[in-house]
This record gives structure tokens, C-alpha cells and sequence, in this order.
């Protein structure tokens, strides 16, 4: 800020004084009094959680012979005077030797977790004394002393019902409200209800955001309804990735309550079957890997689509242990299939042992129950006590997997296939670990099946191949990518662990049944800005025409003349989710208020990746309208008049450095002045020139003096965002000098 120009005074010499010395001899010159500069402190002082908490900023002088008063006051900085300190202004006056004074600021405590934050404790005037030299300026810090909330889910329970879909809502929840934004994310996650196959529920995900003082939010859940008499199903909604927040209790689970009678149970004409899985024996075998299956069975036919998921599990053989590939995943029964085969891979080796088991089991049924879930996968030993030795010194190979890519298709699912091969044949067996893991797409949400296992190459084999399962939709959706990871080598080292398989999407929006292809815009929004604290913008998303099934579409901020950096706004992303026969939907987004005048400013929110739909328009701008007056500006002229020039000079207050005047010359013509030349200088570095501690910047320009008559020169600041409009106007009698020639 500018500050307001020093007052300068000499100390008085008493008469009698300088009588006596000329008394006594040739008189002594009077000593000239030093100035004080004076300078302030910061000061930092922790929060505390109720009443107020005393911070201390010293003012001290370099020096002190005469009376010095310094006057001072406190400004906002992030920190806001009246809920954050208390404001003060006032003076402070030093007695000859006296060269420093506290002021104490009142820290207000609260109980909100927020960002550290600062005001400002200025000095502004002082009387025989200066600032220049000094530092005029001191820093308050409010540390925050409150412990991070905590999120928290609940657990809800719902009856199923027996057509349609049923509601229910869970409730996340902050241990204590806070002064940040506090995101989650949130999403859906079968346990014994399933999305897919059997639609037990409709999949969710997004983020929550709570407001600074918000402290709950609500996460509406479908259940699909049906008429099958089955146990009470569950599945699960987690958080994850908290910002501002920690999560003490992230998985919330909701209670399907099955309230159908056994004679409700499938359509007319069809019985409820049961399931049963073989157990399997199998000769281990010496080197690589051999196969063998179960058959998970039905005892009769169903008329409807019939879901099971399976899974292996460690007995006295072991995953661990390189005794078979684990493995898992869902088997579909289509309306009148009763039998289906899963193959089941056993790993080789030639050490002398019992024979093993591993088990197989049955869970989550779908349109059936469960009779025999249970498997048992017998391994015959077929070795001899002798054992392979290790592999020669200096000839182990590295272990690689290629990136694959596939077409999704529409239906069903698709192999694909990526490479594992060795740098170099090796004599003895290598092993090594697989897994899938998520990569944008996702098991959870249908995209791919997992798998993992353990891969050996039998000696002298390079090349294995891994087949993973992709699943076919016909939802128009991006490219998405998963991988398949290595890990745990054998007899090998791996060079390159990751393989990327991308899942290539086919399938453009289609229009539901009977109806067409529905179109989402976003509005624009516009918001004035406020002094503190947030302001929300309102922008609506719309669907050109109602749908019969869900729609989505990823929103998220982008930064225009607003800039998130700069705490313009709040940031923000997500999924937004148009149920069927919705056609609009909200989204909120925080403005951050301040006190700086810098004109409107516009942010955007982008729409991309739509489900079930095309965009007609993608983007929405939010106007943020300044509503804070501009800084009071200064503006100096000047005029020199030399030979053939004028010279016109002058400084704006406070500094502008590298912004352009313009500096206009007039004549005056039939009684009205006219504009004859104009200049843009560029404004100067910010300096103190005159020592008054007020800094300023400095700007010339040279015009060629008219002939006789008046003259008018005008010297024009055109303001800034922060800054008013300022001008100063000079007349003078034009001479008869001749225009042009040399310069002076």
C-alpha cells in the first residue's frame, strides 16, 4: 500500500546555549540530528480453540533523540478481521531514548481445520522519522491448531420389492465441521448382491464435496426389485481418496432384505434349481503346467439367466507356493443351460512330496441355490526323491510382457492375449507371477474379468502366453486400458512387469427403444463475487429429450481469466449421473470471495466422455463479477519548455511499472483545444525518489513545441483492474519557436 508522506523536524537549539559557547571561545557547530527509521516485527500466534489468543508486534526506530510517533493499522490478508483477529488502528509515541513498543492483535480460536492464515499490521504515518530504510510492514500468522475431520459412512438396509427399483440412501458424514472443501470419492462394490449378471443394483460413483461448515451428505442407491425367494443380499458403497479429511470408517453396507415367499420365486412354469460342483484329480506331471476342469452343474433348466461366481482357495497345495494358478471369476447360465466347465491349471515340478488339494468354491447365486459349493482338486505326486539342480551361474534370463490391444464388441466377451517371454532359454523351470489391476477400466464395473496365477516355462521354452477376458457392452464409452502385472520371479529376473491392454471401443450412443439419441448441454452462470468466504454459481445440465435408461457424463473445471492457483475458485470433477425420465440436473460450483478490485473474471466447466448420449454443448462459463472499487491512483505533471521542445514529466502514486500513459498535446483552434500529437510512455521501476517514503513511478516525453497561441498537454494514467483512472492537465502559452529541427 502507499503510505502517506513523512514529517521531518529538527530538534530546537536553545539561544542561551550558543550565547555561552561564543563566551568561551570560537563557537561549535550544532550537531545535526540522525532521522529514526522506523520498522515493525511480524508476529505468529497458534489459534487456540475457543476465546482469543494475544499476538505482539514490536515497532522499533534505529534511534531516538527527540519525540517520534508512529501510526499504525491492521489489514486483511487471507485472514478476515472480525471472525479471524480483531482490527485495531491507533498510535504510538517514543520519548528520546526510547526505541521499541508492542501492540498486541487479538487472534480469535475456533474449532474449524483450515489453511494457516495471515493479515497484515502496518505502519502508516510517522512524525520526525521515516520508513525508507525500514520495513514498514509486518506479517501476522495464524497457525491452525484443529485436528483434520474424520469421514464416516453409514449402513442402510432396504427391502427389495418385486418390480421395478427401490431406493435407499446412505450418509457420509464429517466428524466436525470444517473451513476447507472436503472431497470424497465414492462408489459401489458387490459383495453377495452383484451388479452383473442378475442386476441385484445399479452401480454409482462420484465425489462428494462438502462446503467449509457442512458436515453431511446423502448418496441415493437403486436396488432392482425382483420375485425370487432368496437370502438377504448385500453390497457395499466405499470412500476413497479424502482431501482435507481423513477416512475412520470408509465402507458402508447396505442390506438387501429379500421379502419373497418361496412360492414366489421364478416366473410361472419354473422351479428354482440348485448348483453342485465335481472335485477333480489330476497327475501333477514334471515340467510346465497340465489342465484340468470341474463342472458346475444345474439341476434343472431355468427359464431365465442363472449367476454364480467361483474361486480357488489354498488347501494343502498353494498358490504361494507354485502349486497351481489361482484363479476366479462368474459363470452365466443362459435360459435352458444346465452345465458349465471351469478349467483349472496345475503347475509341474520334480520334487518328491504328498500328494495336494486345493479347493474350488461356489458363491453369490443368481436365480438358484446352492446345493453342493464345494470342490476339491486332488494333485497326484508323480516324483521320484531326486530334484532338479539350480540353474548354472550367469544364466539367468529377464522376464518381459508385451502390451495387447482388443475390440470391445457388443456382447459376450473377447480373448485377448499378451506375450511373456524370456531374454534367453534356461535350463532349469522359471517362474513367475500375474495379476490384472484396474487401470480406467475396471472389474467392479464389468469392464474386464480379473485374473492371476503363476506363468512357468519348462526348460527351453521363451514364449508363454496369458489370455484375459474381456467383457462386451454396447454403452459408447472411451478407449479404457488394464494391465497385467508380474511379480515373485523364478530362476529369472523381470526387465518389463507391465502389460497395458487397451480395450478399443466400438459402439457409438444409441437411441433407447422407441425413442432417439438424447443430446446434454450445460448453461452458463454468472455470480457476483463477494468480500469473503465462498459464493456458489448454479449451472444446469440438460438432456435434450428424456431417456429409459441411465445417462452420464464427466464434468470438470477449467481455468479462463479465473485462475484456480490463484484462489479464484474452487476446482472440481466428477461423474454426473442422469437416472431414466430425468432430464436436468445441478451442479454447484464455490467462487472465492475477495477484497481485490481485477475487473470480472470467467472459469469453465467441460463436459467429456458421455454414456448413452452426445453433447451438444460441452462447456459452460461461469462469470465471477468483481465487485470491489478500484485503488485510488495519482497522477503528476510537468512541463519544461526548451527551444524547440516541451518536455513534459511527471509520477503516478502508488508505482505502476511497465504500464503506458498517454500524454496528449493540444492546440487551441477556434476557441476549442485539438489534439495535435500524442505519446505513450511506459511507466518507470517503483522508487522513493524524493525520500518521503511514498514510492512512485516516473514517466517523460518530448513533443515539439507549436507556434504562438495556447497550448494544453494532458497526462493520462488509464487505470488498471486495481487501480482508477487518473489524469493532470497543464496549460501554457505555445512560443515561436519552429517546429522540427534538432533536438536540444
Amino acid at each position: 500500500m502507499g503510505f502517506r508522506a513523512a514529517t521531518h523536524r529538527m530538534k530546537p537549539v536553545a539561544t542561551g546555549v550558543i550565547c555561552a559557547a561564543m563566551a568561551l571561545g570560537p563557537a561549535v557547530p550544532a550537531r545535526a540530528l540522525a532521522t529514526p527509521v522506523a520498522s515493525v516485527s511480524d508476529a505468529s500466534v497458534a489459534e487456540g480453540n475457543a476465546g482469543s489468543t494475544t499476538a505482539s508486534f514490536t515497532i522499533t526506530l534505529s534511534e531516538s533523540e527527540g519525540t517520534t510517533t508512529v501510526t499504525y493499522q491492521t489489514a486483511d490478508g487471507n485472514a478476515t478481521a472480525g471472525s479471524d483477529y480483531t482490527s485495531i488502528s491507533g498510535t504510538v509515541t517514543f520519548g528520546p531514548g526510547e526505541v521499541q513498543k508492542t501492540v498486541t492483535v487479538a487472534v480469535t480460536g475456533d474449532l474449524l481445520d483450515e489453511a494457516d492464515e495471515t493479515y497484515n499490521f502496518v505502519l502508516t504515518q510517522i512524525d520526525n522519522g521515516t520508513f525508507q530504510g525500514g520495513d514498514p510492514d509486518g506479517v501476522g500468522t495464524i497457525f491452525d491448531d484443529d485436528a483434520t475431520p474424520a469421514l464416516s459412512i453409514g449402513d442402510a438396509t432396504v427391502t427389495e420389492g418385486n418390480s421395478g427399483t427401490a431406493t435407499t440412501s446412505v450418509t457420509v458424514s464429517l466428524s466436525a465441521a470444517s473451513g476447507r472443501i472436503v472431497t470424497v470419492g465414492f462408489g459401489t462394490v458387490d459383495g453377495t448382491a452383484t451388479f452383473s449378471p442378475g442386476a441385484d443394483y445399479h452401480q454409482s460413483s462420484g465425489t462428494l464435496v462438502f462446503a467449509p461448515g457442512e458436515t453431511s451428505k446423502t448418496v441415493t442407491l437403486t436396488v432392482v426389485s425382483d420375485t425370487t425367494d432368496e437370502s438377504d443380499e448385500s453390497f457395499f458403497v466405499d470412500l476413497t481418496s479424502p482431501t482435507n479429511a481423513t477416512a475412520t470408517d470408509a465402507r458402508g453396507i447396505v442390506t438387501i432384505t429379500d421379502d419373497d415367499a418361496p412360492g414366489q420365486g421364478p416366473p410361472p412354469g419354473n422351479t428354482v434349481p440348485t448348483l453342485s460342483v465335481t472335485d477333480a484329480v489330476v497327475t501333477e506331471g514334471n515340467l510346465g503346467t497340465v489342465q484340468t476342469t470341474v463342472a458346475v452343474s444345474l439341476s434343472a433348466a431355468s427359464n431365465q439367466d442363472v449367476g454364480v461366481s467361483f474361486a480357488t482357495a489354498d488347501g494343502s497345495a498353494t498358490f504361494a507356493d507354485a502349486d497351481y494358478h489361482s484363479g476366479g471369476g462368474r459363470l452365466v447360465f443362459s435360459p435352458g443351460e444346465t452345465s458349465k466347465t471351469v478349467t483349472l491349471t496345475i503347475v509341474g515340478d520334480t520334487v518328491d512330496e504328498p500328494n495336494e488339494s486345493f479347493v474350488v468354491d461356489l458363491s453369490a447365486p443368481v436365480g438358484a441355490t446352492i446345493a453342493d459349493g464345494h470342490s476339491i482338486v486332488t494333485i497326484t505326486d508323480d516324483d521320484a526323491t531326486t530334484t532338479q539342480p539350480p540353474p548354472p551361474s550367469g544364466s539367468v534370463p529377464s522376464i518381459s510382457i508385451a502390451d495387447a490391444d482388443v475390440t470391445e464388441g457388443t456382447g459376450d466377451e473377447t480373448n485377448v492375449a499378451a506375450t511373456v517371454t524370456l531374454s534367453s532359454a534356461s535350463s532349469s523351470q522359471v517362474g513367475v507371477d500375474f495379476a490384472t489391476s484396474d487401470g480406467t477400466a475396471s472389474f467392479t464395473n464389468g469392464d474386464y474379468w480379473q485374473m492371476s496365477g503363476r506363468l512357468v516355462f519348462a526348460p527351453g521354452e521363451t514364449s508363454r502366453t496369458l489370455t484375459a477376458t474381456v467383457v462386451g457392452d454396447s454403452s459408447d464409452e472411451e478407449n479404457e486400458t488394464f494391465f497385467i502385472d508380474l511379480s515373485d520371479p523364478a530362476n529369472g529376473t523381470i526387465s518389463d512387469g507391465r502389460a497395458q491392454v487397451t480395450i478399443t471401443d466400438d459402439d457409438g450412443p444409441t437411441a433407447p427403444p422407441g425413442g432417439t439419441v438424447p443430446a446434454i448441454s450445460i448453461s452458463d452462470a454468472s455470480v457476483t463475487e463477494g468480500n469473503a468466504d465462498t459464493t456458489i454459481a448454479t449451472l444446469t445440465l440438460s438432456l435434450s429429450v428424456a431417456s429409459t435408461r441411465p445417462i452420464a457424463v464427466d464434468v470438470a473445471t477449467t481455468d479462463g481469466t479465473a485462475v484456480f492457483e490463484d484462489a479464484d475458485y474452487y476446482e472440481g470433477s466428477g461423474r454426473l449421473v442422469f437416472q431414466a425420465g430425468e432430464t436436468t440436473q445441478s451442479l454447484q460450483m464455490f467462487v472465492v470471495g475477495d477484497t481485490r478490485a481485477e475487473g470480472d473474471e470467467q472459469f469453465h466447466v467441460d463436459l467429456s466422455n458421455p454414456l448413452n448420449a452426445t453433447i451438444s454443448d460441452a462447456r459452460g462459463t461461469i462469470t465471477i463479477r468483481d465487485d470491489d472499487a478500484p485503488t485510488e491512483t495519482h497522477t503528476s505533471l510537468a512541463l519544461s519548455k526548451r527551444r524547440i521542445r516541451v518536455v513534459a514529466s511527471g509520477q503516478v502514486v502508488p508505482p505502476q511499472p511497465g504500464e503506458r500513459m498517454r500524454v496528449v498535446l493540444k492546440k487551441r483552434r477556434d476557441g476549442r483545444f485539438v489534439t495535435i500529437a500524442v505519446r505513450r510512455p511506459v511507466l518507470g521501476e517503483a522508487l522513493d525518489r524524493d525520500g518521503d517514503g511514498v514510492f512512485e513511478s516516473a514517466y517523460d516525453t518530448r513533443f515539439d513545441r507549436p507556434k504562438r497561441g495556447r497550448c494544453l498537454i494532458r497526462a493520462i494514467f488509464p487505470g488498471t483492474a486495481a487501480h482508477a483512472r487518473s489524469a493532470a492537465t497543464k496549460r501554457f502559452h505555445c512560443s515561436e519557436g519552429i517546429s522540427g529541427g534538432a533536438h536540444p
